[in-house]
């Protein structure tokens, strides 16, 4: 199990919980406040962070890392009004929710700073279970955004969260979940679950390895 700092998300912010993590142990000198890291990660008040989002920021900041991503995710950003229109294909009922909790002018930033940069990987095919923990083997750290609503079991509304993996055994993964509800580090979570949960965003694979 590789060691990662932990900190709790207090609000709405488990994505720039999960990058304050990621860059104290990059960064172990420098203090990070969740302010900074919502201006890196463009967040605007109670908004979704999309993966591009956190690329974009660990860009910035030097950090090497690989973000997945799907062959049309220049399609998706051919547009606003192609955005738009896949968004209502792919999330259906739930579109108006994460429509009027995304950032546009922000994604549309992030996809003009992170296009042609070598860190951003197209795959046809999502990554596997296996993926991850050869990642995690190898000493790496895979950020992965899965639907919170199927991890948990409940109605799915497609409510993201974000999960750092720090570790693995035959059944489960072992990860950081920074809450609010339920905070923990280095929290075990059944890999069946997982794999149920990890699937959430329609122009990317959900995957971040840092």
């Amino acid at each position: 199990m590789s060691y990662v700092p932990f900190f709790v998300n207090r609000g709405h912010k488990c994505a720039q919980a999960s990058l304050k993590s990621i860059l104290k142990l990059k960064f172990p000198e420098r203090e990070f406040s969740l302010r900074e890291l919502t201006e890196l990660t463009h967040q605007q008040r109670r908004q979704i962070t999309y993966p591009i989002q956190i690329a974009s920021a660990l860009a910035k900041l030097g950090v090497d890392f690989r973000y997945y991503v799907k062959p049309s995710w220049i399609e998706v950003f051919s547009s606003r009004e192609t955005f738009v229109k896949l968004v209502r294909d792919y999330y259906g009922n739930c579109a108006n929710g994460l429509l009027d909790l995304t950032e546009l002018d922000s994604l549309f930033d992030c996809f003009h700073e992170l296009r042609g940069n070598r860190r951003v990987i197209e795959l046809a095919a999502k990554p596997q279970i296996s993926d991850l923990e050869k990642s995690i083997a190898a000493g790496e750290i895979p950020l992965c955004l899965v639907n919170y609503d199927l991890l948990i079991d409940r109605q799915n509304q497609f409510k993201g969260h974000y999960l750092i993996l720090t570790g693995y055994t035959p059944s489960d993964f072992i990860c950081h979940d920074s809450g609010p509800k339920g905070a923990a580090p280095n929290k075990p979570i059944p890999k069946e679950r997982f794999q149920k949960a990890w699937n959430l965003c329609f122009f990317d694979h959900d995957l971040i390895i840092i």
